[in-house]
C-alpha cells in the first residue's frame, strides 16, 4: 500500500490527504475545547464586581475556532442583558472581518 502512496495511520492505511483531514479536525476540535473554557470564565466573571475586564475580554475575541464556544454562550445564557453580549461580539466580529462596502 505504502507504493500506492498510503500511509499507515492509526490501524488504517489512508491517503495523505485524509491524514490531514483527520489532523486539522482534531486541532480545530481542541481551540473550539479551549475558547468554551475561556469563554465559561469570562462568563463567571460577569457576576462579579470587577464584569468589567471579561466584558471587553468576550468583545475582543476575533478568533474563527470561537464562533461554536460563542454561539455554545449565546444558546445557554438565560440572563437578557447578557445574552446580548455572544451576539454583539459575533456581528462585531463579522463586520471587521468583511467590512460594509
Amino acid at each position: 500500500m505504502a507504493e500506492r502512496g498510503y500511509r499507515y495511520f492509526e490501524g488504517r492505511w489512508r491517503l495523505p490527504q485524509e491524514i490531514e483531514l483527520i489532523l486539522q479536525r482534531r486541532q480545530k476540535k481542541r481551540e473550539t475545547k479551549q475558547w468554551v473554557v475561556c469563554l465559561r470564565r469570562w462568563r463567571k466573571h460577569l457576576d462579579l464586581r470587577d464584569a468589567g475586564a471579561a466584558i471587553e475580554a468576550i468583545r475582543s475575541v476575533r478568533h474563527p475556532a470561537a464562533v461554536p464556544a460563542i454561539t455554545q454562550l449565546y444558546a445557554s445564557e438565560t440572563a437578557q442583558s447578557v445574552k446580548l453580549l455572544p451576539l454583539e461580539t459575533l456581528v462585531t466580529w463579522t463586520l471587521v472581518a468583511q467590512p460594509l462596502r
